[in-house]
């Protein structure tokens, strides 16, 4: 979007997400995205995570009858397969308090002089302790069972934690330990700031142990903040837990004795604030030792494979994903990449963006199948021949169908553009996923109720191999604003997501380019179409240029010479004279 436009920021009010990749606006261009944000209200109970079925009591708190019972549920994210880490931004809203007569809280990392020593009675998890402290948003993980009163998950009866704990750069907790993140920073807020701007701050990398599904957030309470988990509902205000950054691994498959691309690109299930990480505020780089012919590509992030590798299975090849906005340093994490070399034949897995636009009013469906555009060894993919799963933040009221591809909207999702991807993995013959896969984006739009209509067309472009310059005048051409051509003055225009290198778009007359000459094959890339005047109210369509090989040019004949009818008389006339002049010397 144009440089006037503003991002939109929302805060999902959601108790389940999924952790993984966004197709974002590409690098540059405004955004119009809205960021995953955690809402927690200050009465959720971190020590009632994972209980479903069961609804906090709110007669507990007798020695504190203004302070009512156990609190609320605590909301939960749910992780994906894979997921190795994440990072956090967290930011306390207004007016956030504990008790009735307790100061406010300026930060998650809490408020001083006061200590917190919460006893967990039910003995699902242990308490939680903080020396001269009380006020910290906690965490727990979980694995996918519900957790039952009375149900011990762990021997330990309190987890005694320090400021050097809390603001510690590498977070691992084991299942069912609740354990303080605070804001998610290095810093520790509640003794002194840091003296950076809000968010730029080192952040902590928390590590997802083995088995766990799921994660709550919440806050530890008691009366007096000494005694068993109760007195929450005197509590006001919430803490948004931001997913800042979170890394997934990946795994490929190719056939030997050929070079090939294992992963198309490790960022596609990795995330940054609103999307997938890009350059150049994200950068990659390989850590450790890789065997020689696999190699990482940190602008592209492709993993190569080249034709002198043997066949087998190389695990657990580690890549690092930075973040430079933020200091002293950029914040990393680290995931895995696994490779397999097969003597089989890898069938080629082909997908397309998609990209869908529904209102918030009535919801509906938004793409009918994501698999209608995408192939496997080149015939249609289908339900019998590959299989479906969700790849990144989906948020509530957002749902993709695994069996038919569609992906609907719920009435009163907020408006706003969401970024998604899925994961497309050819079927074994009982239906099952194999190693052979690859995300997918789509982006949907949910536009507000009073929203002007706009309408994007798919813009498609055939050249050559040796064709630079414009390869279409002006992507607008075909689509609408409230009935009439769309145009700058309505409008704005954005690139989604990374486009193919040498391909580009001009956001303002809406030109796309080729820079230089283009391998044959089809390239795809996705735009945005906003209402200037509502840059929450956009649509998205594809551009697809399919670039072929230059025609033979025709053989060129040899010129035979074609004389005129005097020229033929002359020569004749010429043959005789001589003949005649032989004639006399005789």
């Amino acid at each position: 979007m144009s440089s006037g436009q503003v991002e939109v920021a929302r805060v999902l009010q959601i108790k389940a997400v999924v952790l993984g990749t966004l197709l974002a606006i590409a690098a540059g261009q405004a955004q119009a995205q809205t960021p995953l944000v955690v809402n927690v209200p200050a009465t959720a109970n971190i020590f009632y995570a994972g209980t479903e079925g069961l609804t906090p009591p709110s007669i507990n708190c007798t020695a504190l009858p203004n302070g009512l019972g156990d609190g609320t549920l605590p909301p939960i994210v749910d992780l994906p397969v894979g997921i190795r880490a994440f990072q956090l931004a967290n930011r306390n809203t207004a007016n956030i308090g504990y008790g009735m007569s307790g100061p406010q809280a300026t930060t998650p990392d809490g408020v001083l002089n006061h200590t917190t020593v919460v006893r967990n009675p039910s003995g699902t998890f242990p308490g939680l302790q903080f020396d001269g402290r009380y006020g910290m948003l906690a965490a727990v993980f979980l694995d996918a069972n519900e957790v039952l009163p009375g149900a011990v998950q762990s021997p330990v009866s309190v987890n005694v934690y320090t400021a050097s704990d809390m603001n510690a750069a590498v977070v691992a907790q084991s299942l069912h330990q609740p354990f303080f993140v605070g804001d998610g920073s290095v810093v520790d807020f509640a003794q002194a700031g840091s003296g950076l701007p809000d968010g730029t701050e080192l952040r902590q990398t928390f590590t997802v142990p083995a088995g766990a599904t799921r994660i709550g957030f919440g806050l530890a309470d008691a009366p007096g903040i000494n005694g068993d988990n109760r007195c929450y509902m005197d509590n006001r205000g919430a803490i948004n837990a931001q997913i800042a950054m979170a890394v997934t691994d990946d795994a490929g498959t190719v056939s030997a004795g050929v070079d090939s691309v294992a992963i198309a690109d490790v960022r596609a299930n990795d995330f940054l604030e609103n999307g997938p990480p890009s350059a150049p505020r994200a950068t990659l780089a390989t850590e450790g030792s890789w065997p020689a012919g696999i190699t990482l590509e940190p602008a592209t992030g492709q993993v190569k494979v080249a034709a002198s590798v043997a066949q087998g299975v190389y695990p657990a090849l580690e890549y690092s994903l930075c973040d430079t906005n933020t200091q002293p340093s950029a914040s990393c994490l680290v995931a895995q990449v696994n490779v397999t070399v097969t003597a089989q034949v890898i069938k080629l897995i082909s997908v397309q963006p998609d990209t869908g636009t529904v209102s918030t009013v009535g919801g509906g469906t938004a793409v009918v199948n994501v698999r209608a555009n995408d192939t496997l060894d080149g015939a249609p993919a289908t339900a019998s021949t590959t299989t479906l799963s969700q790849q990144s933040i989906w948020p509530t009221g957002i749902a993709l169908s695994t069996v038919s591809g569609a992906v609907t909207v719920a009435a009163g999702t907020p408006a706003g553009i969401y970024p998604l991807s899925y994961l497309l993995c050819e079927a074994d013959t009982a239906g099952q996923s194999t190693s052979n896969c690859q995300t997918g984006p789509i982006t949907v739009t949910v536009t507000p109720a009073d929203a002007m209509t706009v309408v994007a067309q798919a813009d498609p472009a055939s050249v050559t191999t040796e064709f630079t310059g414009e390869a279409i005048a002006n992507v607008r051409a075909n689509d609408s604003f409230d009935g009439a051509t769309a145009n700058a003055s309505n409008t704005t225009l954005a690139k989604v997501g990374n486009w193919p290198a040498g391909l580009d778009l001009d956001v303002d007359s809406g030109a796309v380019s080729i820079a230089t000459p283009l391998a044959v094959g089809v390239y795809s890339a996705n735009y945005l179409l906003c209402e200037s005047a509502n840059d929450v109210n956009c649509v998205s369509a594809t551009v697809t240029v399919r670039v072929t090989t230059p025609p033979a040019e025709p053989a060129q004949a040899t010129p035979v010479p074609v004389d005129s009818k005097w020229a033929l008389l002359g020569m004749g006339l010429g043959c005789a004279l001589l003949a005649g002049l032989r004639r006399r010397k005789r």
